[in-house]
C-alpha cells in the first residue's frame, strides 16, 4: 500500500457517503468504532462510491445477518465496514470490485438498484453529520478520522 497517496490536502482524513440517502442511525457500538446508517431512496440515487482512498479488503456476498458486506482498508490500516442490508426487493448491490482492488475515494464501485439500508462502521472517526439528514453518494462529508 505504500504507493497509495491522498492527491487532496484539504481533505485528507475526510470519509464521504458511500451511497445517496437519508441518515437515520448514529451510534458508538464500541470504543474507537462507530455505526451510521444511510436508508437510500428507492427510485433515485442507485450508486456505490468508495468512502475513502482504500484497498478492498473483502466481499462477502448473502451472509445471513447482513446481506453483503465489503470492508475496505486505508494505507494506515484502518478499516471501514460497509453492509448493505437488503431491501423490501431482496436484491444485492452490483459491485465491480474484487478483494485487493485498489481504489480512490468518490471512485463509483457498483449499484444497489431500488435502493436499501447501508450500515457504515468506521474506526478512530466523528460523524459530521445529523440524524434525517441528507447526503449524496460520493459528495457529502460525513466523518473525519480523529487523527488527521
Amino acid at each position: 500500500m505504500s504507493s497509495f497517496k491522498e492527491d487532496q490536502v484539504t481533505t485528507r482524513g475526510s470519509i464521504y457517503a458511500p451511497v445517496t440517502g437519508k441518515v437515520i442511525g448514529i451510534s458508538k457500538i464500541s470504543d474507537n468504532v462507530s455505526e451510521l446508517s444511510i436508508r437510500m431512496g428507492l427510485l433515485s440515487g442507485f450508486g456505490i462510491y468508495l468512502p475513502i482512498s482504500a484497498r478492498v479488503d473483502n466481499v462477502v456476498f448473502n451472509d445471513k445477518d447482513f446481506g453483503t458486506k465489503v470492508t475496505l482498508e486505508d494505507s494506515n490500516d484502518r478499516k471501514i465496514r460497509l453492509f448493505f442490508i437488503n431491501s423490501f426487493f431482496k436484491r444485492d448491490p452490483e459491485l465491480i470490485v474484487l478483494p485487493g482492488d485498489l481504489g480512490r475515494r468518490q471512485v463509483d464501485i457498483g449499484f444497489y438498484p431500488f435502493g436499501a439500508t447501508v450500515k457504515m462502521q468506521v474506526e478512530n472517526s466523528e460523524p459530521l453529520v445529523a440524524m434525517n439528514e441528507k447526503v449524496r453518494g460520493g459528495e457529502t462529508i460525513i466523518g473525519r478520522y480523529l487523527e488527521e
